[in-house]
């Protein structure tokens, strides 16, 4: 397959809510397809939220997408994930 090229998205908001309130809309299930939608209609993503962790991002009919692993979480101050191109078959264009 060749090497994939690597794709590094860092993107930054300033809200109006706790840390805490971040957190669990970010790591909810019911809450996740509210922002998750904005990389991919319908999109969800399922973990256990802890660092080592994978998360499994997965389309409106429940097709995985992307895979990616958690490689640094600390409830309420920082949730960092890789997504590596090799294992992301199914990886949607973010413009």
């Amino acid at each position: 397959q060749g090497d994939l090229p690597v794709r590094t998205i860092d993107k930054s908001i300033e809200l109006n809510a706790s840390p805490a309130r971040v957190w669990e809309v970010l790591t909810t299930p019911g809450l996740i397809p509210r922002w998750a939608g904005a990389f991919s209609p319908g999109a969800n993503a399922e973990s256990d939220w802890k660092t080592g962790g994978e998360v499994l991002w997965k389309n409106r009919d429940g097709k995985l997408m992307m895979r990616g692993e958690i490689l640094e979480a600390r409830p309420s101050e920082v949730l960092k994930v890789e997504f590596r191109p090799e294992q992301n078959t199914h990886m949607p264009e973010i413009g």
